[in-house]
């Protein structure tokens, strides 16, 4: 299993939760690697406001706390879990940490999503962001 995430000359390591003895799987997928690199090349200004909905094992919520205020909100306890080990092992500032009831922060500058399985789910995140969120 590959535990050590490697981009833009930077390096984390992360791990599943709970820890398995044989896990083969890694914890964070291609898609965290896409909003990684997009975001990098967004080249935002530092202390950005970040929310982070449903990052799985807390890959997002590593990466980003290095340079701006990251709240990380999922409804999963794993999740959470595994976020905060994975945040305490990289010794990572501090994110705040949320449930998807719990109101979205008025004052977010970004919101990176990994959708939900269920659809009404993500109606309910859709309709939470609309309420905070300017209209373009």
């Amino acid at each position: 299993m590959k535990t050590e995430l490697n981009l833009h000359g930077r390096s984390l390591t992360l791990h599943r939760f709970p820890k398995r003895s044989n896990e083969t799987l890694q914890a964070w997928d291609a898609g965290d690697e896409y909003l990684i690199n997009h975001v990098e090349e967004m080249a935002l200004p530092d202390h950005q406001n970040i929310v982070v909905i449903n990052d799985n094992f807390g890959a997002l919520a590593c990466w980003f706390s290095e340079k701006h205020h990251v709240t990380f909100m999922s409804d999963s306890f794993v999740s959470h879990k595994g976020a905060q080990k994975n945040l305490e092992d990289n010794q990572c500032n501090k994110v705040a940490f949320l449930t998807t009831m719990d109101s979205i922060p008025a004052n977010t500058d970004l919101v990176l999503v990994q959708l939900p399985r269920r659809n009404r789910h993500l109606v309910w995140i859709l309709s939470q962001l609309r309420k905070v969120l300017p209209t373009a």
